[in-house]
């Protein structure tokens, strides 16, 4: 069991690095993995709360725009399917 769960959690290809926030030089990132920490010197100068980023083999990322799009049209989704449901209580 142990084994499927580092497995699970093993850094790969398809894996969705969120940055969350900045602290400072950092940004704060979400993973299926947990928090990941990237120093800002690594990401491009548009790079903003809320954008999926990728890693590029020279240690540097950059913002993968096509998935924060799909990613903020999706959440936009949820909430208004959310809060009209709600109204129709």
């Amino acid at each position: 069991m142990v084994i499927l769960y580092i497995y699970s959690c093993f850094p790969g290809e398809s894996d969705m690095i969120v940055i969350d926030r900045f602290e400072g030089d950092t940004a704060v990132c979400e993973s299926r993995c947990g928090q990941v920490l990237i120093p800002r010197a690594s990401l491009p100068p548009c790079a903003a709360e809320g954008d999926v980023v990728a890693p590029r083999g020279d240690g540097s990322y950059a913002v993968d725009h096509a998935a924060t799009r799909r990613r903020q049209i999706s959440i936009t989704s949820r909430f208004a399917k959310l809060t009209s449901e709600r109204r129709e209580k």
